[in-house]
Formats: C-alpha cells, sequence, structure tokens
C-alpha cells in the first residue's frame, strides 16, 4: 500500500467506514465529503493522519490534503466504497437545493417570510400614493 491509499484508508475509517459516506467529491486541496451521521466522524483522528493538513466541518467534510495529492486520493476512496458513477450537476444542485430549504425551515426565518408576504404586495400602493401626494 502507498501512502495515497493508506491516507485514503485511514479518512475512510474515520469517517465512520463506507457505510457513512453519503456524497464525495473534491476541489483542488481537499476532499469533501457529506456524511450520513455527523457523530461518527472522528475529527482529531483525522486530523492526526499523516498527510492530513487540516479538517473543516460545514456542510460537508473538508478534508485538507494538498494539491495533486487530492485527486489520488479522492479516487482511492472512491474504489474502497466501489463508488465508481458520479452525480450529473443537475442531481447535485438539485440535493444542495433540497438540503438548502430544508436548513431554512426555522421558525424565526418563516415568521419574516409571513410578514414580507403581507408587505411586499403593498409597496406599489405605497409608491402610488407618494408620487400622488
Amino acid at each position: 500500500m502507498n501512502k495515497d491509499q493508506q491516507m485514503a484508508a485511514a479518512i475512510l475509517k474515520h469517517v465512520g467506514g463506507k457505510e457513512n459516506v453519503d456524497n464525495l467529491t473534491n476541489c483542488m486541496t481537499r476532499v469533501r465529503i457529506r456524511a450520513k451521521d455527523d457523530t461518527a466522524v472522528d475529527k482529531e483522528a483525522l486530523k492526526n493522519i499523516d498527510g492530513v493538513m487540516g479538517v473543516v466541518e460545514d456542510d460537508t467534510w473538508q478534508i485538507v490534503v494538498g494539491p495533486g495529492t487530492v485527486n489520488v486520493v479522492t479516487a482511492e476512496i472512491q474504489k474502497l466504497i466501489g463508488e465508481n458513477h458520479e452525480l450529473s450537476f443537475e442531481e447535485k444542485n438539485a440535493r444542495d437545493a433540497a438540503a438548502r430549504k430544508e436548513r431554512n425551515k426555522t421558525p424565526f426565518k418563516q415568521f419574516l417570510r409571513r410578514l414580507g408576504n403581507i408587505f411586499i404586495p403593498l409597496i406599489p400602493g405605497l409608491v402610488a400614493s407618494g408620487i400622488i401626494n
């Protein structure tokens, strides 16, 4: 096993195994993993993997491994979990939009939307009455 394969196996182990990986992508320097259960991810163990420069917890777990290495490590993780298919842009967009919509369903934001729906239609009338005056 070379260094990249060892890093991929360790990352997969500490994110809770292949059963816990919902989505796997990468950017220029980071392996991005959306976990099904965030409590199963061991952040400290991920930071201690040889070759990992940092871990960022956001909508996805972002494991910083550096440019060049990230493509090889992501490919190795995909081999380990058996995920050879990549979601299309439309599928990713629809999934992300649904997740964003779900996150924005807080009671306060819903209250503001209802308040806006009441007053926004009144704006043209207020503008027109101001012009007439």
